[in-house]
Parts: C-alpha cells; structure tokens; sequence
C-alpha cells in the first residue's frame, strides 16, 4: 500500500530499474524475450496517476501522457493489460480537461 509520496517514488524508481533491466536483457531489440515491457511501463503510468491523485501536480500527467504511449506501442495487442491502458488515458484525458478548465482536482 502506497501511503506517502516517498513511497510512491521509491515504487517509481523500481519499475525504472525493472525496465532497464528488461531492456539491457532484450538482445536484438525487437522486445520478443520481454513481454512484460508494456505491463511495466503501464503499472510505472499507474503510479504516476495515483501520485497525481495524492499531489495535483500536472507534471505527473505529463509523464503519464508520455509513458502511456510508450506502454501501449510496448504491448502486443492481445495483451490483456490492454484494456487498463486505454482506462488510463482516459484518465489522463479528464484530468488534462479538468486542470484546463480550472476545476479544483481536490473536489474532484
């Protein structure tokens, strides 16, 4: 259970290290050995979205928009973390709405 923001960083920087280390093992580049990329890459947005949820800060979602893209051109089609990912961009999508229109995210 992640309860503070250290705790969601430290989960952050993990998955980093989890993913280089599954691309430095992916010999030829083409992610066949590591099917895991996207599914890391997609739970690395997920906790960007829950510090998002605790902080309100929109560089969070900054992050998120970049790395969901990332997941997603990482995951065969089949994959069934599919359907979380594109849940996820529609997160990123009514957050990225909502902090243009100036809602206030806390009562959101």
């Amino acid at each position: 259970m992640l309860h503070k923001d250290s705790d969601i960083d430290t989960a952050i920087a993990r998955l980093e290290k989890c993913l280089e280390l599954a691309r430095s093992t992916d010999v030829d580049g083409s992610g066949s050995r590591n099917f895991n990329h996207g599914s890391l890459a997609a739970k690395k947005v997920f906790l960007y979205l829950t510090r998002f949820d605790q902080s309100h800060h929109v560089g969070d979602l900054i992050i998120a928009q970049e790395d969901i893209k990332a997941a997603e051109g990482l995951m065969p089609v089949e994959d069934t973390m599919r359907k979380t990912v594109d849940m996820m961009k529609i997160l990123i999508r009514r957050n990225f709405y909502r902090a243009e229109k100036g809602v206030d995210l806390q009562e959101a």
